[in-house]
């Protein structure tokens, strides 16, 4: 078993003070008339029990459970709900700058252990570059982007100014989903579209929505021709990427259909999709150990990563599922640390703990 320094890229915290700087869409935190404790951004309302006391706002809290974790080193994003790429142009700019200021704060509890992956406010594509390189110059590491975003699937072109910074300046790219209809005026709380009724109180959303939109942006990015463009561009995907592992041969077959009237689609990628598969990362945040093991299967143990949702709803021990799965201690080492310390730039951290041990 190897006992190398571990790197979860996966999990999420919220800041208090960012309560109430996203104008009308809050967010705010309540007692609902039931007694729960509440967070409001916009229309979308969670149960977010312990979050006053710091459950997922607290960095030494978060640092705590991380020793029970067996977490060494902690990327810390937003949670997803508050990534508001429908705010007013100029709102959304703040936003996103308050967003990085504060989890560079978070991080200040313990540098060594703590880094950030920043927010971009994409509804601006100008500001969010000049977003990236602010955010890096308060020690951000690698930058945190919707599965889809302003109406826009990933291939859009609209994004390639935001790749090609990203890959001019070494900068990986995490993708998280958000909320299905998290977009809606704030005014409607408790006054949703019926359509959505299944992503809210069943948490469906969650559950199985993350998976498909997760599915769909690396579809998008692999089929619409983005790692053709920017050959050198990386990018990790949460929760074990959706259904890409398991259906790939699908996107394969899509691939081969291009041009016989069968796909519609702007660019089309111009090599076999398997070229692309260095280009992705992906995180363990996958609950059948025997699916899991497929993951490292299909991407190699130089793509995976420790993920846990730390913080979230399912949030789960990372760390273990990575040992559980009995790997060779050189594939272990690079999914608990090396790979992320590598993407990352946290090479220098890693050091500085293991000579701690």
């Amino acid at each position: 078993m190897s006992d190398a320094v571990t790197i979860d890229i996966h999990g999420h915290v919220i800041p208090m003070r960012l309560m109430g700087h996203a104008g009308p869409f809050g967010p705010e935190v309540y007692r609902a008339e039931n007694g729960d404790e509440t967070l409001r951004i916009g229309n979308y309302t969670i149960v977010a029990e312990g979050l006053v006391t710091g459950r997922i706002s607290d960095p030494k809290k978060s640092l705590a459970r991380m020793d029970e974790a067996g977490i060494d080193i902690f990327g810390v994003s937003i949670a997803p709900m508050m990534m508001l790429y429908w705010l007013e142009r100029e709102l959304g700019v703040k936003w996103a700058a308050e967003v990085n200021d504060a989890l560079a704060e978070f991080c200040e509890a313990n540098p060594d252990r703590l880094f950030f992956i920043p927010t971009l406010p994409l509804q601006d594509i100008e500001a969010s570059i000049h977003e990236m390189d602010r955010a890096r110059s308060i020690g951000g590491r690698g930058i945190y982007i919707g599965s889809e975003a302003v109406g826009r699937e990933l291939a859009d072109q609209y994004f390639w100014p935001v790749y090609e910074h990203a890959e001019k300046t070494n900068t990986p790219i995490l993708i998280h989903p958000y909320p299905v209809g998290q977009d809606g005026d704030p005014g409607t709380v408790g006054k949703e579209d019926a359509k959505l009724d299944w992503s809210r109180g069943a948490m469906m959303t969650w559950m199985v929505g993350y998976l498909h939109q997760e599915t769909l942006a690396i579809s998008s990015m692999l089929l619409g021709g983005v790692f053709d463009a920017f050959p050198n561009l990386k990018v990790s995907i949460t929760h074990g990427g959706g259904s890409i592992p398991y259906q790939f041969g699908r996107l394969e077959q899509a691939l081969s259909r291009m041009g016989e009237g069968q796909t519609v689609t702007r660019q089309k990628a111009q090599k076999p999709l398997r070229t692309y598969l260095k280009n992705l990362y992906f995180d363990s945040v996958v609950h059948d150990p025997k699916a899991r093991q497929y993951l490292v299967d299909f991407a190699g143990a130089d793509n995976v990563l420790i993920g846990s949702n730390f913080g979230g709803w399912d949030g789960v021990n990372g760390v273990a599922y990575v040992r559980e799965l009995g790997l060779d201690e050189e594939s272990e080492r690079k999914i608990l640390s090396t790979n992320a310390a590598q993407l990352f730039g946290l090479e220098e951290r890693v050091k500085k703990l293991e000579a701690r041990r």
